[in-house]
């Protein structure tokens, strides 16, 4: 990782609070995670973690109801030679530009309804047809209708094993926020799909993939941190204002 200057990992964290704080901090809605469906109060850790000097590099606290999309606050602490990392809460073909355009670079996971397009003829590609027979890809395209970024996709095959487990967690998702997962996208849960613009020749695909695994430790430090500091025992408690 030594191309970079900073490895930046981006993730949140989601916190229910007491029913009787949802004046500060609305709630998000449907959760997830075996939690009450009506969350009326909870906050959003907004994080990004230096993985190279394995430090904090931004902690902001959000509304539980805002969508990690919308969140962009991180995009002001990015410079050239940077590399961020980040999960499909924050695919936004714009903050790929913008990072681009800073001279920075990106890897994220694939959006699965989100359209490529061939770079020379800049027609859509039909990635289920292009993954056929394949157990592995990687190949430059053109990503979104409108925005058109430029950059590589790299796919790998799950075993079947992985496969089911990943099926299981999107269809609990899917329930729980009232929405059918398409069977296209139930079959693209068969592949690992990651979007990046680090060509070929600065790091290989297999080397992405890897790099990309570096996200655990910013789900570790929210694991630590709501266990030492007990956040989770807020919900339990009545606060007074």
């Amino acid at each position: 990782m030594q191309q970079f200057n900073s490895v930046k990992l981006l993730d949140s964290s989601h916190i229910i609070l007491p029913a009787n704080m949802a004046d500060m901090y609305k709630g998000c809605g449907a959760c997830y995670k075996g939690r009450s469906s009506t969350v009326q109060s909870s906050l959003k850790l907004q994080v990004v973690f230096d993985y190279l000097n394995q430090s904090l590099d931004t902690v902001d606290i959000t509304e539980g109801i805002r969508a990690d999309q919308g969140y962009r606050e991180h995009l002001s602490n990015i410079s050239t030679k940077d590399l961020l990392i980040s999960d499909l809460g924050y695919f936004v073909p714009a903050s790929f530009i913008q990072i681009i355009e800073l001279g920075a670079y990106f890897i994220s996971r694939y959006k699965a309804d989100t359209n490529i397009y061939d770079p020379i003829t800049e027609e859509k590609i039909d990635l289920l047809n292009l993954l056929d027979n394949k157990f592995f890809l990687s190949k430059d395209v053109l990503l979104g209708k409108q925005a058109k970024v430029k950059l590589r996709i790299i796919c790998h095959k799950l075993t079947d094993e992985q496969a089911i487990g990943r099926r299981r967690k999107a269809n609990l998702l899917a329930k729980s926020h009232k929405y059918k997962s398409s069977s296209r996208n139930q079959r693209l849960l068969d592949w690992s799909i990651f979007i990046t613009n680090i060509s070929e020749d600065m790091v290989n695909a297999e080397h992405i993939m890897i790099i990309y695994r570096a996200r655990w430790q910013i789900e570790l430090l929210f694991k630590l941190y709501k266990s030492h500091a007990k956040i989770e025992n807020l919900i339990t408690k009545h606060y007074s204002f």
